[in-house]
């Protein structure tokens, strides 16, 4: 605590109450890069005050001695780091080694601290990969468990519409950091976990942000997939009312949120057959990749 307050960074960085959280080392390491900003405005301020008038209470030899050697302390440490750019930050506090899912995470929140190029790097160096089930991934422990929020940030970032300015004056819109290709990759890897989990139910929401041809095709192939050999206009009474429940509950999310597409995937379902899927996999949609 005296340490935090005092921007002890020194003590801080050898405080095993922060030293094994990433995020807490952060926090600690950006309030002492602020207080010393801080500092360094006030003692500009002082050192006005003593050009008028050395009677200042608050501007006597012991004061500003003091908070000269605190300030020479914290440049010598921290000075050179601006929090603006957040290079210089996150090379004196690196997130830790993207091995499981946590340091994703963390890796992912120290992108969008870093801004526009860090977030492009993100997305081409650790989601992609992911995406793509290249082999480095398989390195990352549990990695499939991130699918969901990267799904997620995905779309919150293809439908964001706020324009926002760099530090060179540039301005971006942040909706341009994601290509079509990298959303569409990323939610078909996603509807087949959930496929794979047989969590059906769940992918309609998902499909309706693919465009018309990949709705129509991942949507006909999920159906075909619970009921390869059961035309929809006339079920079969040998399947199980298990079966066909799940089916009439996707028709019917469907009716909602692909209202535009549901002749089309009728009519491009009843083109598949039992051998047709086997060679088609939900997973060729990303071979385009």
């Amino acid at each position: 605590i005296y340490a935090i307050l005092s921007n002890n960074i020194k003590v801080l960085d050898k405080s095993s109450l922060i030293s094994t959280n990433w995020t807490d080392k952060l926090w600690a390491t950006v309030k002492c890069i602020h207080s010393n900003n801080l500092l360094s405005i006030l003692k500009a301020f002082k050192d006005r005050k003593i050009q008028y008038s050395e009677l200042f209470e608050d501007c006597d030899n012991g004061i500003m001695s003091a908070l000269h050697e605190i300030l020479n302390e914290l440049n010598n440490e921290i000075g050179h780091i601006s929090i603006g750019d957040c290079v210089d930050l996150f090379n004196r506090v690196p997130p830790p080694p993207p091995v499981t899912v946590e340091a994703l995470i963390y890796r992912l929140q120290s992108s969008f601290i870093g801004g526009k190029a860090a977030i492009d790097r993100y997305i081409h160096d650790y989601m992609l990969p992911i995406f793509l089930d290249v082999s480095d991934s398989k390195q990352i422990i549990n990695s499939s468990n991130i699918l969901h929020l990267y799904c997620h940030v995905l779309l919150w970032l293809k439908y964001e519409s706020s324009t926002y300015t760099l530090i060179n004056g540039e301005n971006f819109i942040i909706s341009d950091l994601v290509t079509d290709d990298t959303l569409y990759l990323g939610l078909q890897r996603y509807i087949n976990q959930l496929c794979d989990r047989n969590l059906y139910d769940l992918i309609t929401p998902y499909i309706r942000y693919m465009n018309k041809s990949r709705r129509i095709q991942t949507y006909s192939l999920v159906l075909h997939k619970i009921t390869p050999s059961l035309p929809l206009y006339l079920p079969k009474l040998n399947k199980s009312s298990n079966e066909l429940l799940l089916v009439n509950e996707l028709i019917a999310q469907g009716h909602n949120y692909l209202v535009d597409d549901m002749i089309d995937i009728f009519i491009h379902i009843n083109l598949l057959d039992d051998k047709t899927y086997e060679s088609i996999n939900l997973t060729n949609n990303t071979n385009s990749y």
